[in-house]
């Protein structure tokens, strides 16, 4: 190929014009990803380079347009930004997790504002924060709330939305002489950390069965995974629990092989408890088949939460809070699965809390509360 003296001389430099062709083409291919230099063998105990853009060109230029997409929606809310903070109890309860989904719906479709959470150790705790304003808003029980807006709790409080439902369980071993709260006297009885509102309820409904003062059993006040566990390992004899049916821990529970567990029915005690005046508390059934191997009702009481606000929270700020949940909410149940039941309609229903009036508007405008 090199050798030009064989040639004639009429096609003086075609040679040369060959071999910037081929590198060139060589290039070209090179860069649409059809050849590539050979790869140096690695040295020893040398691990290689991480790849980058592994994968088709198409999901490069998907993950590239989703970048620009971001990028974009951040230009658009740049600037400052007021933070809010909303206060909820419990790491990895439905209150925690469904708080981080309202901070984020915040984050998105609420201009100016951004969203922080602040775990606390349960409802009275939240509304303390509140009333000190070292919240803005607070995911709490009906019960909690009711009491403070009654002046028995730190602050009075406005709602902006119901969000779920609460069932009280009672959970004990299968093989266990305990078939109604009555056979709690003289047992060791978990009922849910400090200031939770599983400790608040369960305090309830054991003095509803007249179990208080020197008949109460030995009460454990612990989180849901050392209850659980003294449960599997027979330090502790039952154990009351508070959230959405079906609630994660209760479930893994459920399913261990090594161990069987059922609910205890709380019919009486809701009864009693619901038909006290002025009562948030509902008589109501967890179905058969909520958890694995359930093939009874279980009836029990219920209490439900909500999303709310001390009375000083602007009415433009709380407005903007609950269209932006609203706006998002198709995201929500991907925090925490309770967040299914929530539309515009169970939204609104926060009695017998007063309703923000930020909150009363936006219901307003979609129609599901009356025109003032």
């Amino acid at each position: 190929m090199g050798r030009t003296t064989h040639r004639p001389p009429r096609r003086p430099g075609a040679a040369a014009l060959r071999r910037c062709g081929t590198l060139v083409l060589v290039l070209l291919l090179a860069g649409c990803g059809l050849t590539a230099p050979p790869t140096p063998p690695l040295a020893a105990g040398q691990t290689p380079a991480p790849a980058i853009n592994v994968g088709p060109a198409g999901a490069a230029q998907a993950t590239t347009t989703a970048a620009m997409a971001t990028a974009q929606a951040q230009a658009r809310r740049a600037g400052p930004r007021q933070r809010l903070w909303l206060a909820t109890a419990g790491s990895g309860t439905a209150e925690e997790r469904l708080g981080r989904g309202i901070a984020q719906s915040i984050n998105d479709k609420f201009d100016g504002y951004e969203g922080s959470v602040e775990v606390t150790a349960g409802p009275a705790m939240d509304l303390v924060f509140l009333a000190n304003r070292q919240a803005d808003l607070a995911i709490v029980t009906a019960d909690a709330a009711v009491e403070a807006l009654a002046g028995q709790g730190a602050a009075p409080v406005r709602a902006l939305a119901w969000l779920y439902q609460n069932e009280l369980h009672l959970v004990v071993r299968a093989d266990s002489p305990v078939r109604a709260p009555a056979d709690l006297r003289g047992r060791s009885v978990a009922i849910g950390a400090p200031g939770s509102a599983t400790e608040r309820l369960a305090l309830r409904a054991l003095a509803a069965a007249g179990l208080e003062g020197e008949a109460a059993p030995a009460l454990l006040r612990v989180s849901a995974g050392e209850a659980f566990l003294g449960l599997r390992e027979r330090t502790v004899d039952a154990v009351f629990w508070l959230g959405p049916a079906p609630g994660e821990p209760v479930t893994a529970l459920f399913q261990r092989p090594d161990v069987a567990v059922r609910l205890v029915p709380l019919g009486e005690v809701a009864a009693t408890l619901a038909a006290r005046p002025g009562a948030v508390y509902r008589a109501v059934t967890i179905p058969a088949g909520v958890y694995p191997g359930q093939t009874q009702p279980v009836a029990t009481l219920a209490v439900d939460t909500l999303l709310v606000a001390g009375p000083t929270l602007d009415e433009r700020v709380a407005y903007g809070v609950t269209r932006a949940m609203f706006d998002n909410i198709r995201e929500l149940p991907f925090f925490h699965p309770a967040a299914q039941r929530l539309t515009l309609l169970t939204g609104a229903r926060v009695a017998p809390l007063p309703i923000h009036a930020g909150a009363a508007r936006y219901y307003r405008e979609k129609g599901v509360l009356p025109s003032e």
